[in-house]
């Protein structure tokens, strides 16, 4: 058997000390065991708990970027952290066996990524050195000495803050880890402060520059550039007597320099803790090109100069061309299963207008129309689709460019145009209640009318559902004819049988007009095309047609041969202005006449049977040949009943029940 004790004693002083513990017994018979050493080192005591605090994270870094550490010196002594360590709750990290010094009141980042100064755009204390991967779901953080004693520790959630890019923050270093409302999100337009105070530390001098903005996205030269800003008062005292000046940042270093002032402007304005007003300033003509201004504030006392000051880039570009000198025309958004989207743009201007380096953006999507000279000439329609095969689609000869497109929704998107330099030419934001959908085009109505007006949007018309690099089918018309129905007088026909077509024509111009010819083609060869040697008939019309006026025609052709014919009817008259809609097609079926009336005839009925009898019809075959009887029908008023799918063979003057 055995037994364990233990005895504590107290370490009095510095230095080794040597325990023995010894058993005594009488009459023991192996003393020689009855004893046993242990030497212990006493270390004088030199860090205390929260002498370094932890003082900021940055657990869910932006993409690419690394995790950090912020500590923070709050004694009044310089604190070698010389192999101390870092863990979470799996890993633990020691820091370098060497000289780590921070100095009372000083702040000192761990990260791995030597180059962090560089991204925050100021310099602080930093040890470039991996600390344990930090779960954004939530984590451990300890900080203990060399001698494994925990000089602080925290566990951190999300919701406590500091995801999304963003650090966590202490807000005060004198104020326990473990207290969550001693923690939140960075509030810096930098969304971090590693090696400064943090921004949630109450100041009572605080000014900042927020949500700058100009009042365009581009400039033409000779414009002027107006900007507005917010200017908050941080702090808990009220400020007031500060200066804003903009600088045109023209060795791009991110730095306002006295050779780069534009403009200052001195505000009295009061701002009461938590206040804020909005200013604006206006400042050049700018040179052409691109402009970084740095608009920064100056007030004295200011305890948190990070962020005094707030950077907007400006365009200032060369009018080559101006809004609307392009439009956007046509829209095919949602095109029938397997078709491919396509725009349609018009060039409303004089001059022919290059796309080289031009764009088109939906709202999620950019794409280059193309990175070579190609030009639209004047007054001229161009079709942008990634299908090089469109033309054949719609039959049609017109002017296309192959080139990727931002995929369009089906329920509503916005399409912008963009030349060279970025400025938007034309743009409109649709949705599928404008029209357009299931294979039909959305079209604009008048070239010179406002894109973003809904009333300047209307489906397309045309039995195409689409009209590709023509005018559009519902911009009104001076003279326009258009064939609205068209129809024969049988289902099929017999061959030798003449052919009655019967066909509505409309004006749909704004013009009364008069003298037009109907002509029927034949489409012998399939192409759907019309030519000379497929003409069967042409007419001419001098009826007197007024705007919106219906009028119904009718003439019979020539017997067609056997089999299926599609016929092309056209409208032709001068000066159309939309020809889209000046044809028609008409499927024929012509059947060889192989029986006539009578050669069957119904030669004997039982329509009432004796009882549980059946009724029954007889036929007898009175001509001279064999008739098949194969899908023949038998029908009374209201039912239709159809012979077998297979042979009923009824030889000249035999009978069928």
């Amino acid at each position: 058997d055995s037994l364990e004790y233990t005895y504590t004693v107290k370490a009095t002083k510095e230095g080794v000390h040597r325990y023995i513990a010894k058993v005594v017994l009488n009459y023991d018979e192996s003393p020689a065991d009855n004893s046993s050493t242990v030497e212990v080192q006493v270390n004088k005591k030199e860090f205390y708990y929260n002498d370094i605090v932890i003082n900021e994270i940055m657990y869910d870094p932006p993409a690419g970027g690394d995790e950090w550490i912020e500590l923070f010196n709050r004694s009044d002594k310089t604190i070698n952290l010389k192999k101390w360590s870092v863990e979470d709750k799996v890993h633990k990290y020691t820091l370098p066996n060497k000289d780590v010094l921070m100095t009372p009141n000083s702040y000192l980042v761990i990260c791995g990524d030597s180059l962090l100064k560089q991204k925050y755009g100021y310099a602080f204390n930093l040890l470039s050195m991996t600390v344990p991967p930090l779960n954004n779901d939530g984590d451990m953080i300890v900080i203990t000495d060399s001698l494994g004693v925990v000089i602080d520790s925290l566990i951190y959630t999300p919701a406590m803050g500091g995801k999304n890019e963003y650090s966590l923050e202490r807000r005060f270093a004198d104020s326990s880890s473990t207290s969550l409302t001693n923690w939140t999100s960075c509030n810096s337009k930098l969304m971090a402060t590693p090696g400064i105070a943090n921004s949630m530390l109450p100041k009572k001098i605080n000014l900042s520059v927020n949500e700058l903005l100009s009042d365009k996205k581009y400039y033409f030269e000779k414009d002027s550039v107006t900007v507005a800003f917010t200017v908050k008062n941080n702090g808990t005292s009220t400020a007031s007597g500060f200066s804003v000046s903009v600088y045109d940042d023209s060795n791009a270093d991110s730095s306002a320099q006295v050779n780069e002032l534009i403009k200052t402007i001195n505000i009295n304005s009061a701002l009461v803790a938590n206040d804020s007003i909005r200013v604006t300033m206006t400042v050049g003509p700018l040179s052409i090109g691109e402009h970084l201004l740095i608009v920064s504030l100056d007030i004295v006392g200011d305890e948190y100069s990070y962020d005094n000051n707030s950077m907007l880039s400006v365009r200032v570009v060369k009018q080559d061309n101006n809004y609307n000198d392009i439009v956007l025309s046509e829209l095919m958004y949602y095109p029938l299963a397997g078709d491919a989207e396509w725009i349609e743009i018009y060039n409303r201007s004089a001059k022919a207008i290059n796309l080289n380096g031009w764009k088109i953006s939906d709202r999620i999507r950019t794409h280059v129309l193309t990175t070579e000279n190609y030009f639209v000439q004047p007054k001229t329609y161009l079709v942008i689709s990634a299908d090089s095969l469109l033309r054949q689609k719609y039959n049609a000869s017109f002017d296309l460019l192959t080139a990727a497109l931002p995929q369009l929704n089906n329920d509503g998107d916005m399409v912008v145009i963009t030349d060279s330099l970025g400025v938007v030419i034309d743009s409109i934001v649709y949705t599928s209640s404008m029209g357009g959908t299931n294979g039909r085009s959305l079209e604009r109505v008048y070239l010179d009318s406002s894109s973003v007006l809904l009333s300047n949007w209307l489906p397309n018309v045309s039995k195409l559902m689409a009209t590709p690099g023509i005018a559009n089918s519902t911009t009104p018309k001076k003279l326009n004819l258009s064939i609205i129905s068209l129809s024969s007088d049988k289902q099929y026909y017999l061959d030798k049988d003449s052919i009655i077509i019967s066909f509505t024509v409309k004006n749909s111009g704004v013009n009364a007009v008069s003298g037009f010819s109907m002509v029927a083609y034949d489409d012998i060869n399939g192409d759907t095309k019309m030519q000379s040697n497929e003409l069967i008939r042409s007419i001419n019309i001098n009826s007197y047609q007024y705007p919106n006026d219906l009028l119904n025609y009718s003439f019979t052709i020539i017997p067609l041969s056997i089999g299926k014919h599609s016929l092309i009817l056209s409208l032709d008259f001068a000066g159309d202005e939309y020809a889209a809609d000046n044809t028609s097609t008409l499927e024929i079926q012509v059947n060889k006449k192989e029986f006539y009336y009578n050669d069957i005839v119904i030669n004997e009925i039982m329509y009432d049977p004796p009882s549980g009898g059946d009724e029954w019809i007889e036929l007898f075959n009175r001509s001279d040949k064999t008739i098949n009887l194969k899908k023949w029908s038998l029908e009374d008023k209201v039912h239709k009943y159809t012979l077998p799918n297979k042979d009923v063979l009824m030889t000249p003057n035999s009978y069928l029940v």
